[in-house]
């Protein structure tokens, strides 16, 4: 009997012992998949060596496969840690809301200007502005100062936010056609009277027609009318019109960024951001911030669409880079996505039924419209309606008061 028994331990053993071969093997060759995905250091490299064909983007450079597409049929965790790297007329302070709430709601910790809802216009991120920061609400004294998300306007340095930002972030961002991103931010940052064009009766045209005249003048948003969105991702204004270095820049944010949403594809954007954050359709529903009035839209003639793109060469390589790398990550989802889009859309639907007064329109902000909401709204509804500015003061408040706590200050609220 003990030789039997003996005899069919050796066997398990070896049975075993084959299992764990094959899942090692399996395990290797899905990470030397994996690791296909280009570094920077390897980019890098292969231009030092003077590889150049790396800056000749074929096909192959939109076909990165990154992990979380494979995974997404497999059990994942919802990921609490995010840098949304804010860019500005892009959608991104509807995507920024959608952050705050997600955090405001679980009590997460988000680095923040304790003075205004923006970091930094021009600046590149640096510790400093961590430091000041009101401390993450779970800061222990003598621990680190590190925070779940980083979602305000600052411009991007990743390897500065890696030291402040907890382990496992996913970073994110979003970009949208240069044409209109440049006649949205022309509207919205009153341009027309700040340069003095209102006494023309076509503006943007004029605008576009001088536009390197009024780059040379002085004002607060001028580093956003020629590559305005590379601006805000760490390019240096210098560097724009040298496109090899331009392509580099746009291959190093590829390796740096786990998702770049294109904001006239905004659904489908969302989805993916869903499946690699590991979230619920419920956590990516957005009402739209920052609505431009329509007296601040422009039409946008062809000449006034060819000079733009030329202007802007830079912004429009990164928005042709990263739409192309969205529809090639889209492809390799399955049928599956577009279903997920459907449940999505028609939850968004129903939202909107529910929660918002049709037709009624909040004006008091003449540069903005934001949605009226029914009389009997729910929390849900209430969150929803947030602006990112209105999410900043109760976040704010939140990390302030926990950081009185700490120090068992006593106070009386009148």
């Amino acid at each position: 009997m003990k030789r039997s028994v003996l005899k069919m331990a050796k066997k398990l053993s070896g049975f075993f012992f084959l299992l764990c071969a094959i899942a090692f093997l399996a395990l290797y060759s899905r990470s030397r998949t994996l690791t296909t995905h280009p570094t920077y250091t390897d980019i890098k490299s292969r231009l030092s060596a003077g590889d150049q064909s790396i800056t000749s983007w074929t096909e192959e450079t939109f076909r990165i496969p990154y992990p979380d597409d494979d995974d997404r049929n497999g059990v994942c965790n919802p990921v609490n840690n995010v840098v949304f790297a804010k860019t500005h007329k892009t959608g991104s302070s509807t995507l920024a809301s959608i952050f705050q709430r997600y955090g405001y709601v679980r009590n997460l910790s988000f680095i923040l200007n304790p003075r205004t809802p923006t970091i930094s216009q021009n600046n590149l991120f640096n510790n400093g502005m961590a430091l000041k920061s009101p401390p993450p609400v779970d800061f222990k004294t003598g621990g680190p100062r590190t925070f779940n998300m980083l979602v305000s306007h600052v411009r991007f340095s990743r390897h500065d936010i890696e030291a402040v930002v907890r382990q496992g972030a996913k970073y994110i961002t979003i970009v949208r056609h240069p044409v209109s991103n440049l006649e949205s931010g022309f509207g919205f940052f009153l341009l027309s009277k700040k340069l003095g064009l209102d006494g023309y009766p076509k503006p943007f045209d004029v605008f576009v027609d001088r536009i390197d005249e009024f780059y040379r003048k002085p004002f607060s948003t001028r580093n956003l009318i020629r590559n305005g969105q590379l601006f805000d991702l760490g390019l240096d204004p210098s560097k724009q019109t040298n496109l090899t270095h331009v392509r580099q820049k746009i291959l190093k944010l590829s390796t740096e960024f786990d998702l770049v949403l294109i904001m006239e594809h905004y659904d489908e954007s969302l989805i993916l951001l869903k499946r690699i954050l590991c979230w619920e359709f419920e956590d990516i529903m957005y009402f739209p911030s920052n609505i431009r009035s329509q007296h601040l839209r422009y039409n946008i003639d062809r000449n006034s669409e060819r000079r733009i793109l030329e202007w802007s060469k830079a912004d429009t390589m990164l928005y042709d880079f990263f739409n192309r790398t969205l529809w090639a990550r889209i492809r390799a989802q399955g049928k599956d996505f577009y279903r997920d889009l459907e449940i999505f859309r028609k939850k968004q639907k129903e939202l909107y039924n529910n929660c918002v007064v049709e037709g009624a329109v909040d004006n008091s902000d003449r540069r903005q419209n934001r949605l009226v909401l029914v009389a009997n709204a729910t929390t849900f509804c209430r969150l929803l309606r947030l602006k990112d500015s209105d999410y900043w003061r109760l976040l704010t408040q939140r990390q302030m008061m926990a950081s009185l706590r700490r120090m068992n200050f006593t106070f009386t609220l009148h």
